[in-house]
C-alpha cells in the first residue's frame, strides 16, 4: 500500500490496492469455502472453542477488527470469518469498509515520503493510534463474549 503510493498518486494506489484486496481477499474466501471450511471448523471448534463461538456470534465485527489493526494478520481474519458461514456480499463489503482508512493513510504517507517528514509522522501517529483502537475493540469483544 505505501509503495503503491510512492509510485502512483496517492489515489492511483489507493485505487489499485482497492482492486488487489477485492481480488486477494475473494481468493482467500473461495479457498476457505471450497477447500478447507469443514475441516478448518471441526479444528477450532477443538482447539479454540472459545474463539470460534466469539467468530459465529461476531463474525463482521471480528473480521472489522482484524482488518483494521495494522499489526494483525487480516488475511487470517478473511480466512476465519468466511469459514463461519458468512455470505460472500457480507464479506467483501465488510473487507472494502474496514480497509478504506488504513488504504488512504498508506497511500498518502507512501507519497509523503517523498515530500514532508512532518506529514510522514502525523499519518504514522494516525496508524499507531488507529492499532490502539482496535486493540481495544477486540479486547472489549473477548471480555463481552465472555460475559454473555
Amino acid at each position: 500500500m505505501i509503495l503503491g503510493g510512492v509510485i502512483f498518486n496517492p489515489w492511483e494506489g489507493f485505487i489499485l490496492t482497492l482492486i488487489s484486496i477485492i481480488l486477494s481477499e475473494t481468493a482467500i474466501y473461495f479457498i476457505s469455502k471450497i477447500f478447507l471450511g469443514s475441516s478448518l471448523q471441526c479444528y477450532l471448534i477443538k482447539k479454540y472453542p472459545k474463539l470460534y463461538k466469539l467468530l459465529l456470534k461476531s463474525n463482521v465485527k471480528i473480521l472489522s477488527i482484524g482488518i483494521l489493526c495494522p499489526i494483525a494478520p487480516s488475511d487470517i481474519a478473511c480466512f476465519l470469518a468466511s469459514s463461519t458461514g458468512l455470505s460472500y456480499r457480507n464479506f467483501i463489503i465488510t473487507i472494502i469498509i474496514s480497509n478504506m482508512p488504513m488504504m488512504l493513510l498508506y497511500s498518502f504517507l507512501g507519497n509523503s515520503v517523498l515530500s514532508s517528514v512532518w506529514y510522514s509522522l502525523f499519518i504514522i501517529l494516525i496508524i499507531i493510534i488507529i492499532c490502539c483502537y482496535s486493540t481495544y475493540l477486540w479486547k472489549k469483544a473477548q471480555k463481552q463474549h465472555q460475559l454473555a
